[in-house]
């Protein structure tokens, strides 16, 4: 009886290891901006800390066993997205990023994970992110339409002066120049005097006239 005890805790023991070996799997994935797009990072290729998905599939499988976010995973930091707890077994990572050039067909990564290599660590380069130059607003000017306003201007400018200059001109036609024309007073003839009028039955005053005398009857 104590034998067939201790065979079955002994055999569950070994059942109970099997299967945590068999789920200690860990499939990472590690991006960087491969720059130089040589699929390996070189010193200055940054990490890709954002705007990466990654989706776990069994290898050749259409079921999507997990998925997560970079900027949600433990070591976004790093760039790494890791999926723990796997069961042995064949694998694939497939990325996925609306920031980032990630062609169709070359954005799977895979690996077996196996009892003598259960956590695997792969690295994958993403071309980088086109820089955006700065965009120049420049002034149009349109020479036309500044031609045209100018000439315009210059015409009405014209019609204004030569509006001013017949007003003018209307004006003198009409009031100065019939003044300008009267005939002058015709000159007195030398040497004449104007004639006096007549003073009637009066007599001239003369020198020898005495004023103290009372007048005389005619």
């Amino acid at each position: 009886m104590l034998r067939v005890t201790l065979g079955v805790l002994l055999l569950s023991l070994v059942a109970f290891g099997t299967a945590a070996q068999t789920d200690n799997g860990r499939f990472c994935v590690r991006v960087f901006e491969d720059r130089n797009r040589n699929l390996v990072q070189d010193a200055g290729e940054p990490p890709v800390t954002q705007n990466v998905s990654a989706n776990l599939r069994p290898r050749g499988g259409d079921v999507i066993l997990a998925s997560t976010l970079m900027q949600n995973a433990p070591d976004a930091r790093a760039g790494q997205i890791c999926f723990e707890n796997l069961a042995l077994g064949l694998y694939e990572i497939e990325l996925a990023s609306a920031a980032y050039d990630i062609p169709a067909g070359d954005d799977t990564v895979f690996t077996p994970l196996t009892e003598t290599q259960p956590v695997i660590i792969l690295s994958y380069g993403v071309p980088p992110q086109p820089v955006a130059e700065p965009v120049v607003v420049e002034e149009s000017v349109d020479r036309e339409a500044v031609l045209e306003r100018s000439l315009i201007s210059g015409a009405g400018a014209l019609i204004a002066m030569s509006l001013t200059a017949f007003l003018g001109l209307l004006i003198y036609v009409i009031f100065l120049r019939g003044r300008s024309r009267r005939p002058p007073p015709p000159p007195m003839p030398t040497g004449t005097y104007p004639r006096t009028t007549d003073t009637g039955p009066m007599r001239a005053a003369s020198d020898d006239f005495d004023y103290n005398s009372p007048p005389t009857r005619q």
